[in-house]
């Protein structure tokens, strides 16, 4: 499996976020175990389906983990009888980040109420994201090893 780098998608004060892919190269041997599956299960696409889509999942430098959960989410959740490439090619997984700003903005309620739980200091951890200070959930920055920033 390749190592996992986080990229920005979304760089902007109102919508931070990581993906939990990097970029890479989709080795020979999960392309064909996920086009097989999708062959598998979409009987009916043609040959020019997937050499369309063999180019497009290398321009877009798919790694083999993502290519792999792309055509898992397609084959469960196709609404069509046959998908289309931007089925497999507009899936990622997200890590929303948030400012402290953000974060006190958020459960600004539960301060004012005089709540003895701080869902800041047990949901969130603060994180480097890029050099800047950001925080996330606790569960994502152990799921996807997100570098910790020290206070």
């Amino acid at each position: 499996m390749q190592n996992w780098q986080p990229n920005i998608i979304s760089n902007n004060r109102e919508n931070n976020k990581l993906t939990i892919y990097g970029e890479g190269i989709v080795s020979a041997e999960i392309w064909a175990t996920g086009s097989k599956a999708l062959n598998d299960a979409f009987p009916k696409l043609p040959i020019t389906w997937f050499n369309i889509l063999r180019e497009m999942v290398k321009d877009e430098k798919f790694t083999d983990q993502r290519f792999s959960d792309a055509v898992k989410s397609c084959i469960k959740n196709c609404q069509y009888p046959e998908p289309t490439i931007a089925n497999i090619i507009g899936y990622d997984k997200t890590i929303k980040v948030y400012t402290i700003s953000e974060l006190q903005e958020k459960y600004k309620d539960a301060y004012h109420m005089g709540a003895t739980y701080d869902p800041i200091m047990n949901e969130y951890e603060r994180i480097d994201f890029y050099g800047e200070k950001r925080w996330a959930r606790k569960e994502d920055v152990k799921r996807y090893n997100l570098k910790a920033r020290l206070l």
